[in-house]
């Protein structure tokens, strides 16, 4: 993948992309979707945010607040909503975190 793939299809900004190198996100491509707003929530702590990718419940999405990228689950009664989050320093470790998760969703994020 490219950084026009990180512009385009996962909303990076001009300052995201040159901070972080392209790097070869192709296997959650399976897993992209047509992004949508919802809402992201970590403990007691709510942002808007756009999911990207899903597998399962698990969600990949980027924060509109921070810009990072994060991963939770889709809340069960509202797919607007996703909980459990955690959000990342950089969009490789979202996609590794991402990938890990969607294959055993019951996995503690660390």
């Amino acid at each position: 993948m490219d950084q026009q793939y990180l512009r385009d299809v996962l909303g990076a900004d001009q300052g995201v992309v040159n901070a972080e190198p392209a790097r070869d996100h192709g296997s959650i491509a399976p897993y992209l979707i047509e992004a949508f707003p919802a809402t992201s929530e970590q403990g007691m702590f709510a942002s808007d945010c756009v999911v990207h990718a899903q597998w399962g419940r698990v969600a990949l999405f980027r924060s509109s607040l921070t810009g990072q990228y994060g991963m939770g689950l889709i809340a069960p009664t509202d797919a607007r909503r996703v909980v459990d989050c955690y959000q990342f320093s950089c969009l490789d470790m979202a996609v590794r975190t991402f990938i890990e998760h969607g294959s055993e969703p019951s996995r503690v994020v660390r």
